[in-house]
């Protein structure tokens, strides 16, 4: 898991993720952002068939194009499979985690980059 800590007063309105992820068969890799209050969102799983590779990919509620349509590499803006907006109303402050794993053995991948871009309401 990657951690993010952020220290804000205030209650979450928006959630965007960027990444950059570097794998040999997107099929296999699953996806998950936690928020501090343990809501935890499906960002992408097994989705991408035998591509590769996430590169320069948003995860925002404003794209119009689902991840599980998209095909590999994956580049721009997509709609997770979770719902982004059950982190809303939730804390901003604490400890956010990403975890992006592969789910079979025999292949490796790498987290270049995760932005976190959080939408915070006093």
């Amino acid at each position: 898991p990657y951690p993010t800590l952020f220290r804000s007063t205030g209650t979450v309105t928006q959630v965007a993720v960027r990444l950059d992820i570097t794998h040999t068969w997107d099929a296999d890799v699953d996806i998950f952002l936690r928020s501090p209050n343990n809501t935890q969102i499906e960002l992408s799983t097994d989705n991408g068939g035998g591509g590769q590779n996430y590169r320069n990919t948003y995860f925002t509620e404003s794209a119009t194009v689902l991840v599980t349509a998209g095909v590999a590499p994956f580049n721009g803006m997509y709609l997770p499979e979770g719902n982004l907006m059950s982190f809303d109303g939730g804390p901003a402050n604490g400890n956010w985690v990403l975890t992006a794993a592969d789910d079979l053995s025999g292949f490796v991948g790498i987290l270049n980059a995760f932005t976190l871009s959080l939408c915070v309401q006093p």
